[in-house]
């Protein structure tokens, strides 16, 4: 969040220079190509920022992610809001995890006879 809040002040910040240092504004091309730039190049670094890790984490982390995503849900007592269990959920993923140890423990048997 500093780095988006930087970010847009430093947009906000050049804008406001310009507007109060250029008289005539509104004929001078550069001023304004500069001012939209800058606006639309803070607005989409911003985007980007909020969505990369949610993103990341759902491509690379999905479990552990997940578990954090529920488990910070229910803390705030959002499970109840929007009306769905996490605690099922989290058991089926418990069950997933325990038969993938499982097998993995049964091929390294194996593979040692």
């Amino acid at each position: 969040m500093l780095v988006i809040c930087t970010i847009i002040t430093t947009a906000l910040t050049y804008q406001t220079v310009i507007h109060h240092v250029v008289r005539n504004y509104l004929v001078i091309r550069w001023a304004r190509v500069t001012s939209t730039m800058m606006e639309l190049t803070a607005c989409q670094l911003s985007l980007m920022i909020l969505l990369f890790t949610p993103c990341f984490n759902c491509m690379f982390n999905r479990t552990r992610y997940q578990k954090q995503w529920y488990e910070k849900m229910r803390s705030d007592g959002m499970t109840a809001r929007y009306g769905f269990d996490t605690e099922t959920f989290s058991q089926q993923l418990r069950q997933q995890e325990h038969q993938q140890q499982l097998s993995s423990t049964l091929v390294s048997n194996t593979s040692s006879v």
